[in-house]
């Protein structure tokens, strides 16, 4: 821990900032399977693991967004 503190002495500010980097934003929930392969196994449409709406009674679906 000693060692590890005089090292973080000695770096310069743009080094030690590269140390405490914030934590990377969650990413989005995952897509069932179903919607991620591009197929759908039933008609009635809801809405994807996004949020988007979707056309209701079709084989394929969209891109998200």
């Amino acid at each position: 821990m000693l060692t590890g503190l005089a090292r973080a002495l000695r770096l310069g500010d743009t080094e030690r900032d590269h140390l405490h980097t914030p934590r990377p934003e969650p990413r989005p929930p995952r897509l069932p399977r179903a919607a991620r392969d591009g197929r759908r196994l039933y008609g009635v449409s809801d809405t994807d693991g996004y949020g988007c709406r979707r056309v209701v009674g079709t084989r394929r679906i969209g891109v998200p967004g």
